[in-house]
């Protein structure tokens, strides 16, 4: 049909014969005026191979593109895991070298622990010191051989390990002083030796140590500096997550020197995660979770969650029980603390029957000069005080308190506690003369650490007073004030 508008009609018949020529040869005609994609088509058509040649390039040009692109991908990742496989060789060669060199660490140690406990016991001669030598007076015999430390020269580890040793011992024999003076000097040799990447593992494992020594010494501040220093190395806080053993340790000393200050803020949370971590990594009858059941009895104690403390302390004991038996020394432990909660709700019968089969208990199974005998003592002469028997509470402290002066020597921190409580029952009994006698060892002892037993210097002073208030001369009286005088911390602030 003819086009409406003329100039877009054929004005020749030439027109209509060069269109019907461009449409014969594959071109595109002048009456169309078709668009881009229309010319390209008819161009395409009329050079085919062209065309073809050109999509083949293009074709070619794209896969090699990709295939390029796989083969430099495929090529990197080959590099990464080469350097990665690389990388963890070396790090696998030098945990093998660390391992094979703190295996050597650990022989040596042993070693040299072993020498020094053949070097202790080898001491135990009755032709040269007599047959009533203490394990304490052994130990400071053999800590003074000259020619055992100079042996350890140059190995200032294993002779931490030596010195760690020694703190335990007399940490176990109730000998706190000594036992933080070797725990400092271990320390010392750890923190000198200690890595590029902080303080070691056995410089914190010591540091938990001294800081539980200086917790029983009443240094709560020294302490709490201390632990804190560890557990800043660490990298954890009071609320941190557990994920380890010594993290757990850390913070659950933390928490009871706190406590020991009158900070109960995270006694009971962290005592819980504490015993919860070790429930689920050790089970409920590995020691680790029955002495955790009992911290966490002793921070509902704290708390005056009294009967909390007791359900706690049923639980472990039942626990412990099964798995140690009725006479471990860790059942006797939790036994004799479920006591003490049980005093503060005045069940005494229970209370009573308590510790008099623990106290039979450690007769038969400990020696007779053990310092646990000696605290068991203790707590039955409170017993028998309750009931009046003041003849028996004399006789329980009295064995207390020579077991005491054999097995921990007479200047040890605790004896001077138990001299105020002997020397009181002796004024119940008007042995006037006697109780003089036990104050005055007592006084001679505190005027030196004062600070560190503050309830027993009260009792001191208030018992001295009331004794010769009522039954001594006016001159004792005065020469006991005077010398009270002398027993407050102020006095001895350095």
């Amino acid at each position: 049909c003819l086009e409406k508008e003329p100039a877009r009609r054929y004005q020749s018949v030439s027109q209509l014969g060069e269109d019907v020529r461009r449409f014969l040869a594959g071109e595109p005609v002048t009456a169309r005026g078709g668009g881009t994609i229309y010319v390209l088509r008819r161009l395409a058509g009329k050079h085919r191979a062209i065309v073809a040649v050109a999509m083949s390039f293009l074709v070619l040009v794209m896969v090699s593109a990709v295939t390029s692109s796989v083969l430099y991908r495929n090529e990197r990742r080959a590099l990464a895991r080469a350097d990665e496989e690389r990388r963890q060789a070396d790090l696998a060669r030098d945990a093998a070298l660390k391992d094979r060199r703190q295996a050597v660490l650990e022989a040596e140690r042993a070693t040299a622990v072993e020498a020094f406990l053949r070097g202790v016991l080898s001491g135990a001669d009755p032709r040269r010191m007599g047959k009533d030598i203490t394990v304490a007076e052994l130990l400071d015999r053999a800590s003074q051989s000259d020619a055992y430390f100079k042996a350890l020269e140059g190995k200032p580890l294993v002779e931490a390990a030596v010195r760690q040793a020694m703190g335990e011992t007399y940490y176990g024999l109730g000998m706190n002083d000594r036992a933080a003076a070797e725990f400092r000097r271990a320390l010392a040799l750890e923190t000198g030796e200690e890595s590029a990447s902080g303080l070691s593992e056995d410089a914190i494992h010591t540091m938990h140590s001294l800081a539980t020594v200086l917790y029983s010494l009443g240094d709560f501040g020294e302490a709490q500096e201390i632990v804190e220093q560890a557990m800043s190395a660490m990298g954890v806080d009071e609320e941190s997550p557990i994920r380890d053993e010594p993290t757990a340790e850390l913070i659950s000393l933390h928490s009871i020197i706190l406590s020991a200050q009158g900070k109960f803020d995270h006694l009971i949370d962290n005592a819980g995660r504490r015993l919860d971590y070790y429930r689920r990594l050790y089970g409920a009858g590995d020691w680790r979770t029955l002495y955790a059941m009992n911290d966490l009895s002793y921070a509902y104690d704290c708390n005056q969650r009294y009967q909390d403390a007791v359900d706690m302390c049923r639980e472990a004991l039942e626990s412990c029980r099964s798995a140690k038996g009725p006479d471990d020394p860790l059942t006797l432990t939790i036994r004799m603390n479920l006591a003490i909660a049980l005093g503060k709700l005045n069940r005494t019968d229970e209370v009573e029957s308590i510790v008099r089969d623990v106290l039979e208990a450690r007769r038969r199974t400990l020696p007779p000069d053990h310092p646990v005998l000696a605290d068991t003592l203790v707590e039955w002469a409170k017993i028998c005080v309750s009931r009046k028997d003041t003849d028996g509470a004399c006789d329980a402290i009295e064995e207390a308190l020579g077991i005491q002066v054999r097995a921990l020597g007479a200047d040890h921190p605790k004896i001077a506690g138990t001299r105020v409580q002997l020397a009181s029952l002796y004024v119940h009994q008007q042995r006037y003369d006697e109780a003089d006698m036990q104050l005055m060892i007592a006084f001679d002892y505190l005027r030196d650490h004062a600070c560190e037993q503050p309830d027993v210097v009260d009792g001191l002073k208030a018992l001295a007073l009331k004794t010769h208030q009522g039954h001594g001369t006016r001159a004792d009286l005065a020469a006991w004030k005077t010398r009270l005088q002398a027993l407050n911390c102020e006095s001895q602030a350095p």
